[in-house]
């Protein structure tokens, strides 16, 4: 991973590691994947960006206990965290590696399945990666990512953009966040997967008010530029977003829209 990019990740998720279990979206597509995957007992799976481990915990479910799951991530003090979830369930079949996406630190042909949830929009050379996960997996191995499609956070996003412009705040972005299923197909089919497809999805959820949606919003990657803001500017900030933000509101709540594309390959036996 380039170094500037991976220094950005890191930093910028090191901040969210104690709050990041707030984000709604990061739950629902973890189990989405997993369901996706078709895991099967006594499987090996790597889970890249694993975060706080959703994905990871709810895969080592699934494969039971004559399976593994590998949970790699950039931010130590995000494993830290899937760390302790895992003691708390008592999980004992997974493990928990630092290690960079696009350099895997594990032999050839080590896993049934490569999942990555939200994660593969932050990599620079996004082939290169697919082509070492690919390395690792298993002859007819599957591999499966996602990515948030076009329409994902329609409104909430553009409020949010809109406050933060007149703020100043500088918000760390994902460099290619490959909203278009095809550019998901393409990038399988150059790194040589097979039985290719994606699949577009929506998962829309609701906010009760305002307060809940501020709860999720200051823990996603927003949270280093209102660090940087005064206390007195934040509390501004959030009052003014807010105001906007509860405009939208209708009987069922505050709605997020969650579009989501689920990439899936296998590799050639």
């Amino acid at each position: 991973m380039a170094g500037d990019v991976q220094a950005q990740v890191k930093d910028t998720y090191r901040e969210l590691a104690s709050d990041y279990d707030n984000v709604r979206f990061v739950r629902i597509c973890a189990s989405r994947l997993v369901d996706l995957t078709q895991l099967q007992p006594g499987e090996s799976v790597l889970d890249v960006a694993t975060g706080t481990g959703h994905l990871a915990l709810a895969a080592a479910q699934v494969v039971g206990p004559t399976g593994k799951v590998t949970g790699l991530d950039l931010t130590k003090e995000m494993l830290e965290q899937a760390r302790r979830k895992a003691d708390a369930k008592g999980v004992t079949n997974a493990e928990w590696r630092e290690g960079d996406a696009e350099r895997l630190p594990f032999p050839d042909a080590t896993f049934d399945a490569v999942i990555c949830s939200s994660g593969i929009f932050f990599l620079p050379n996004q082939l290169a990666a697919l082509r070492e996960w690919g390395r690792v997996l298993k002859p007819g191995g599957r591999v499966i990512f996602s990515t948030f499609g076009k329409d994902n956070n329609q409104y909430l996003a553009e409020l949010a953009k809109q406050w933060q412009e007149r703020y100043g705040l500088t918000v760390f972005e994902a460099p290619t966040p490959l909203p278009d299923p095809n550019q998901c197909r393409r990038l399988l089919v150059d790194a040589d997967f097979t039985d290719v497809q994606v699949l577009s999805e929506r998962h829309d959820y609701y906010f009760s008010n305002g307060d809940e949606f501020w709860t999720e919003f200051s823990s996603t990657h927003v949270r280093s530029a209102l660090a940087k803001l005064s206390a007195e500017r934040r509390a501004q900030f959030r009052k003014d977003l807010l105001t906007d933000v509860e405009k939208l509101a209708r009987p069922q709540g505050i709605c997020r829209t969650l579009a989501l594309n689920f990439a899936l390959g296998r590799k050639r036996q």
